[in-house]
C-alpha cells in the first residue's frame, strides 16, 4: 500500500506548500470538483480553497474546466507533471550562472570585507543551513559531536545533506563521548548508507575526561557550533583562519588519544557482561 504521507512529501518537494499537497490530493480522488465540493472535502475555507486551486492551476497541476454551467477544479495526473522536474533543473542551472558571474563580479568588494566574520543562525531553519554550509569543505569536515541533529533537522533534509556530501567526495571524522551511542546505534552505525560518516570516522573519549554538547564542525577556515538544548536552536559560525589553525591542530591531538567507536563500544559491552556476571 502506498503510504499518503510519501506522497505528500513528494509533492511538497516539486514545490506545492502543505494546503496545496492537500487539496491535489483531494482532487486525485474525483474527475473533477467544485469549489465547494472541494471545501467540504478538505474542511478548508472556500476562499482559502479558491485561491489554493488558483495557485495549483498557475502552477499547473491543475486546471479550471466548465461542466455542466459549473466551474470545476480538475487535478492533471503525475504522468504530465515531467515539466516541472525540467523546469527546476532550468532554474538551477540559471541560478549557478547567475551565482558565478555574481563572484566574478563582486569579487574585489568582497576581499574588503574583514577577515573575521560571525553569523548566527536560530531555530530548525537555521541548523539545516548551518550544516548545508559544511557542503563548501574544500577537503573535509572535522570536529566534535554529541550527535542527534537529524531528529532536529528531519530525515528527508538530511537524506538530501548526506547525497550531496558524498557527490561531492568530501569526509568527516567526529570525536565525542559514549552519551552518543544510543543515537549511534539508531541512525548511524545501523545505516551507515543514510550518514555521511564511516564508522572510521568515528572516535570516542570517555565522558569523564571528555565532556561534548552540541554539534561542532571545522572546514576551510570555518569554525561553526550547532546547540539543540533546552528549548534553544541556534547555531554560530566564525570565519578566522588563525582559530580554525589552533583547533584543528588541538582536534588532531585528541584524535590520536580517542578509540574507534567499534572498539570502544565492543569494550563497554564485554565491561557490562563482566559486571553482570560478577553480581550473578
Amino acid at each position: 500500500m502506498v503510504d499518503t504521507e510519501d506522497i505528500h512529501q513528494n509533492l511538497i518537494r516539486l514545490g506545492l506548500d502543505e494546503n496545496e499537497a492537500e487539496v491535489y490530493m483531494t482532487l486525485l480522488g474525483a474527475p473533477s470538483m467544485t469549489i465547494l465540493e472541494l471545501s467540504r472535502s478538505t474542511n478548508i475555507p472556500r476562499s482559502t480553497v479558491y485561491r489554493i486551486a488558483e495557485s495549483l492551476a498557475k502552477k499547473k497541476f491543475a486546471e479550471w474546466i466548465i461542466e455542466h454551467n459549473s466551474k470545476k477544479v480538475r487535478a492533471i495526473t503525475p504522468e504530465y507533471l515531467g515539466f516541472v522536474v525540467k523546469e527546476k533543473k532550468t532554474e538551477l542551472e540559471e541560478a549557478e550562472v547567475s551565482l558565478n558571474n555574481l563572484q566574478d563580479m563582486i569579487g574585489n568588494i568582497v576581499t574588503k570585507v574583514p577577515k573575521t566574520q560571525v553569523r548566527y543562525y536560530q531555530g530548525k531553519e537555521g541548523i539545516r543551513q548551518i550544516i548545508w554550509n559544511t557542503l563548501k569543505a574544500k577537503k573535509g569536515v572535522f570536529g566534535y559531536s554529541e550527535f542527534g541533529r537529524i531528529e532536529v533537522v528531519g530525515r528527508n533534509f538530511y537524506n538530501d545533506y548526506v547525497q550531496e556530501f558524498r557527490a561531492r567526495g568530501l569526509t568527516d571524522r567526529v570525536i565525542a563521548n559514549e552519551n552518543c551511542f544510543g543515537y549511534l546505534d539508531k541512525h548511524v552505525l545501523t545505516e551507515l548508507e543514510k550518514h555521511q560518516l564511516e564508522s572510521t570516522g568515528i572516535r570516542i573519549i570517555p565522558k569523564k575526561i571528555f565532556y561534548c554538547t552540541g554539534d561542532h564542525s571545522l572546514y576551510n577556515n570555518i569554525y561553526s557550533i550547532s546547540y539543540w538544548r533546552k528549548n534553544e536552536t541556534i547555531g554560530v559560525e566564525i570565519e578566522n583562519e588563525e582559530l580554525v589553525k589552533m583547533h584543528a591542530s588541538i582536534f588532531e591531538m585528541m584524535w590520536k588519544i580517542a578509540e574507534p567507536v567499534a572498539d570502544f563500544f565492543k569494550k563497554s559491552k564485554n565491561k557490562k557482561v563482566k559486571s553482570k556476571k560478577k553480581r550473578g
